[in-house]
């Protein structure tokens, strides 16, 4: 509900690329609906504004075309330095936009931390040459090949600690988030 999947293949120039879009926006929606909010509760309207366009992009990309069009009223209202609008319509687009983590959820591969019993156990030493492959890649911002290397550590079944810090190496990954996948690394 909310998105017009022939409208967001369109956008994404096909179904794979798609279903990558709405994965990132779903895996995204929290953290940034907490900037903009956080934005909005610290008056910073320049900050609002760019983080209300980007949602209006990533909105319209997906097909999400009422969430698009009210983040770009928002960001229209930012540009005019229109806090009345902002104000009165904030919670609305936040409502809207964090109901999207419900619809989607039967998007994720993995929804309840999923059932990997028929995947093969990771040794140690795969894992400490999976860690060791990621610390030389992330000082360089090799993107590929640290999403090559965390792709393959999805085909095992890893103990519960060193399955979150993939997961979250993953996310840190997605974010572009360098520094935090040092630190998870331990570098």
């Amino acid at each position: 509900p909310g998105i017009d999947v022939a409208e967001g293949i369109k956008n994404c120039g096909g179904a794979g690329p798609f279903l990558s879009a709405i994965e990132t926006f779903r895996e995204n929606l929290s953290d940034r609906a907490q900037e903009i909010e956080d934005a909005y509760n610290g008056g910073d309207w320049q900050f609002y504004t760019i983080k209300v366009h980007a949602l209006k992009s990533s909105a319209r990309i997906i097909g999400a075309a009422a969430l698009s069009d009210l983040a770009m009223r928002m960001e229209d209202a930012g540009k005019a330095d229109d806090t009345d609008s902002i104000r009165e319509h904030t919670g609305e687009l936040l409502s809207l936009y964090r109901s999207y983590a419900d619809r989607l959820s039967v998007m994720s591969a993995d929804p309840d931390g999923g059932d990997d019993a028929d995947l093969p156990e990771a040794d140690p030493d795969t894992i400490a040459e999976a860690i060791e492959a990621l610390s030389e890649m992330v000082p360089q911002m090799d993107y590929e090949s640290a999403e090559m290397v965390l792709n393959d550590m999805s085909e095992y079944r890893l103990p519960a600690e060193e399955k979150e810090r993939f997961k979250a190496l993953e996310k840190s990954l997605k974010a572009l988030d360098w520094d935090a996948m040092k630190e998870l690394l331990g570098r």
